[in-house]
């Protein structure tokens, strides 16, 4: 088996593996495990919830996750957990069209694992439950990034804060929002806090769009480059 073929079931088996050992169980009901993946990380920059059908989805404004919609979401996330099913699932697109399977080895799972790697963590919870997905549906093969925490898609970036200054402490006295520590040497260091990430991204910005849904067009023509050629 061409070593990049090898990679991705082995991928595809660790991947099964950390689903299996992080996700709550499942009992093949999607209420249930909608109910069940409602472990909400705290905080106001998380998504606020809306009850449709007895069942509670995340929402951003006037946008509601659908019981169908959570459906496929929740059917990939059940087969991914599948390691047998996983790797023959992506086995039949490699014996089907190599060239394709070999460009989403090669191009697709690093990304993936980039994506990982970026992801914001405050319970660790969205990061665990993100994964690949293969399948093939109408003579066309498919790879998919996914997420099965129900928030995921409307986390946003936070703020860190930096120290800008020094400060005196008359601008404490004026009003102006002052900070200060305890120096070693018994003084006091006033200092004006200044809230930016040093990392590049936007605060508030969505993490999803941004690391995710964009940068997938791109990669989507060098797959696409990939098969073309019958790398």
């Amino acid at each position: 088996m061409p070593a990049e073929l090898d990679f991705a079931r082995k991928y595809l088996s660790a991947q099964s593996a950390r689903l299996q050992a992080n996700s709550p169980a499942w009992d093949g009901s999607v209420s249930s495990v909608t109910r069940s993946l409602r472990e909400m990380e705290s905080g106001g920059q998380w998504a606020k919830y809306k009850t449709v059908g007895g069942s509670t989805y995340g929402t951003t404004g006037g946008r509601v996750y659908s019981a169908k919609e959570y459906g496929r979401q929740v059917q990939r996330w059940a087969e991914a957990r599948d390691e047998d099913l996983q790797r023959a699932k992506f086995d039949l697109i490699a014996v089907l069209a190599a060239p394709v399977a070999r460009a989403y080895a090669r191009h697709f799972l690093p990304f993936a694992e980039s994506v990982i790697s970026q992801w914001p963590v405050r319970t660790g919870y969205s990061r665990d439950e993100m994964f690949v997905s293969f399948d093939r549906r109408n003579d066309k093969a498919h790879a998919s990034l996914n997420n099965a925490a129900p928030y995921a898609f409307y986390v946003k970036w936070g703020s860190r804060e930096r120290m800008r200054g020094p400060k005196v402490r008359e601008d404490w006295q004026r009003g102006i929002t002052v900070k200060s520590i305890q120096l070693p040497n018994g003084k006091r260091f006033y200092y004006e806090p200044v809230t930016e990430r040093s990392d590049g991204h936007k605060i508030g910005g969505n993490v999803w769009a941004e690391i995710a849904r964009k940068p997938l067009r791109g990669l989507a023509v060098k797959i696409a480059d990939d098969i073309e050629r019958g790398i």
